[in-house]
């Protein structure tokens, strides 16, 4: 027969047979677990469940006895109140990842029905799947980072939809583009400090509507605004500190894309002087035909680069120090045989430090891949 371990507050309940030579079985484990992940969810978006009496959520832990690594979901309503139930037919080996999910899914549509205002007995609606699955993925800085630096990444390959129709699009996790997007919404509301009021308002019995989330995100009204909104946040973040004291895939791929100088046109040259976007190594020739030009856009490219270096570690500085000799050595017109020599050591260093990343499976360019499996609960 099942027996029953609850949470503290109540709102969690595990039912699962003994296990032979465990008293426990898997109810201490699992309750261990999905106790803990709701801390780290309420801690996250600064969350507290409206204490209710009766459970919220009872997993049930199954015998075992199949292959079957699913997390089977029923919703129903208990007591006025609503109470998610999830079966589990394998729990040794259940999937960790689909079961963080429902929990989350569990949590939050309790505390959008346990915050009803009284007197209130519709069905108030649940918050979108897309959302709740970013919730769960930027629950904790590091994963809100991991979602900002993969919009950046996407971004800067030309690979992210037109914002904000990719909101109204996202209607569920098809593809790992949508993962990410969900995410860095979910990490835009928690820096907003927004995620409660959004519970807030479909616990009054507000329908969702995407264009009212989105202009609650942004600030903005229209479509225009609010993808000028994000553009000039994503600009921001581009040059923010997400990871102080260590240089991401991401930072090092973006301190690679600013490797170039912008040679403007500069008084006293010919009237159909352009402007040119050349390298470092190809700026060294231009010096001798354009001096004054190369000089000045060394000066600029000199106070702007070492920005997308601070506080990511001591390598990224020793890159950054590199290039800024070589920079400086520019600016003042040195010889093509100084400059050469400089470049060529700013190259090693940032060679080095690309080095040091590929030796923990790293590349310098910015890669997104799959989580690491879990291993199974017991």
């Amino acid at each position: 027969m099942p027996r029953s371990a609850t949470s503290a507050d109540g709102f969690i309940e595990v039912l699962a047979a003994d296990v032979p030579g465990d008293s426990m079985g898997f109810r201490l484990p699992l309750l261990r677990f999905t106790t803990q992940f709701v801390e780290e969810l309420e801690h996250g978006y600064g969350l507290e469940m409206s204490r209710v009496e009766g459970r919220g959520l009872v997993i049930h832990a199954l015998d075992g006895e199949t292959n079957d690594v699913r997390v089977i979901t029923r919703v129903v309503q208990r007591d006025g109140h609503v109470l998610t139930r999830l079966w589990l037919p394998s729990p040794g080996y259940t999937n960790l990842e689909a079961l963080r999910f429902e929990i989350a899914q569990a949590y939050f549509r309790a505390w959008i029905d346990r915050h009803r205002p009284e007197g209130m007995t519709q069905v108030a609606d649940e918050l979108p799947k897309w959302l709740a699955f970013g919730a769960l993925n930027a629950r904790t800085a590091d994963d809100a980072h991991a979602a900002i630096r993969g919009v950046l990444e996407l971004d800067s390959e030309k690979q992210f939809p037109a914002f904000p129709k990719c909101v109204y699009d996202l209607k569920k996790i098809a593809s790992l583009q949508d993962a990410i997007l969900a995410g860095y919404l979910a990490a835009w509301l928690k820096e907003k400090h927004a995620f409660q009021a959004v519970l807030e308002q479909l616990a009054a019995g507000r329908k969702w509507d995407v264009a009212a989330f989105l202009a609650q995100l942004t600030g903005a009204a229209t479509a225009e605004e609010q993808a000028r909104v994000f553009k000039d946040r994503l600009d921001r973040q581009s040059r923010a500190v997400l990871s102080p004291g260590r240089a991401s895939a991401w930072d090092v791929k973006n301190f690679r894309r600013q490797l170039h100088l912008d040679v403007r046109p500069v008084k006293d040259e010919p009237a159909d002087a352009a402007t040119q976007t050349c390298t470092f190594r190809h700026a060294i020739q231009l010096l001798a035909d354009r001096p004054a030009a190369v000089r000045a856009a060394a000066f600029a490219k000199m106070r702007e680069l070492p920005l997308y270096a601070v506080r990511r570690g001591q390598q990224m500085a020793a890159v950054s120090e590199a290039y800024s000799e070589f920079l400086v050595m520019l600016s003042r017109g040195a010889s093509a045989e100084k400059l050469n020599e400089l470049l060529d050591k700013a190259e090693y260093q940032l060679a080095l430090l690309i080095d040091g990343r590929n030796g923990i499976g790293q590349n310098g360019s910015t890669t997104l891949s799959a989580p690491q499996e879990d291993k199974p609960i017991r």
